[in-house]
């Protein structure tokens, strides 16, 4: 799984744990996996998911996109583009529930692009 989804390159992937459910077909089958290696697996792939995160963001620096933006989280306002990057910017103005033309101009270790408003 991690070397197909490493090739296929995502911009973002779900990681969770299997649990049994009964009534499922699943829940009969013996031989599950050791709790601890699950763990391991999904700390592998959450590493991952930021990784591909960031190049999928770092593809957009330097282009203009539309910014939905939701909330102001410290000195910055956050918001989404249409393609589902995660973006803040700084603005003197109230942009909650606006949407704005940035510039993407970098992106930071929270797999978050860092944007300009024009």
């Amino acid at each position: 799984s991690y070397e197909f989804i490493k090739d296929i390159q995502f911009s973002k992937i779900h990681v969770f744990k299997y649990s049994k459910r009964e009534g499922t077909k699943a829940a009969d089958l013996k031989d599950e996996v050791d709790p601890k290696i699950k763990e391991k697996r999904s700390k592998r792939l959450l590493c991952l998911d930021k990784e591909l995160e960031n190049n999928f963001i770092k593809k957009h620096i330097g282009k203009k996109m539309d910014v939905l933006f939701e909330n102001k989280k410290n000195e910055y306002f956050e918001g989404y583009t249409k393609n589902y990057i995660r973006v803040k910017a700084k603005s003197k103005e109230e942009l909650g529930g606006l949407i704005k033309d940035v510039l993407i101009n970098g992106v930071c270790d929270e797999a978050v692009a860092i944007g300009e408003i024009l």
